[in-house]
Parts: structure tokens; sequence; C-alpha cells
């Protein structure tokens, strides 16, 4: 085989090579992209979780204080008494 035809075919096979090797490192860093995102809303939402989650335990001191149950009791002596 000639020395230029070989040439010729590595010119190609290095060019076909070359934009299959570009596509596919697009394709990754895209995909890698939409995945950062996706990430980064979850841990927003997480962190809106982390708010409701003290606002809970809150809540359940309040329910659970026993003068709380007294007050909804006196409520209820009240109620029934009006």
């Amino acid at each position: 085989m000639q020395d230029w035809a070989i040439m010729v075919i590595a010119i190609v096979a290095i060019s076909t090579l070359g934009g299959i090797v570009s596509r596919a490192l697009k394709q990754r860093s895209e995909h890698g992209g939409a995945r950062v995102a996706e990430l980064e809303q979850r841990v927003a939402a997480l962190e809106g979780l982390k708010g409701l989650e003290g606002r809970v335990r809150s809540l359940e001191a309040i329910v659970t204080d026993p003068r709380h149950d007294l007050a909804r009791q006196i409520n209820a002596l009240e109620r029934g008494g009006a």
C-alpha cells in the first residue's frame, strides 16, 4: 500500500475518532449539568423540611405540655357548663 494512502486512512480515522470522543464528552457534560441541577433542587427541598422539623418539634412540645392539657380540660368544662 502506498504511504499516502496510509496517511489518508490515518487522518480519516483520527478525525472520526476525534468527533466521536468530542460528542461523547459534550453529552456527558450536559447530562452531568442536569444531574447537578436535580441535586440542587433536592437540597433546597431538604432545607425547607429542616424548617418544618423545627416547627413540628415546637408543636409537639406545646401539645405534650401538661399545662396545655389542663387548658383544654378547662375549656371543655366551660363549654359543657355554659
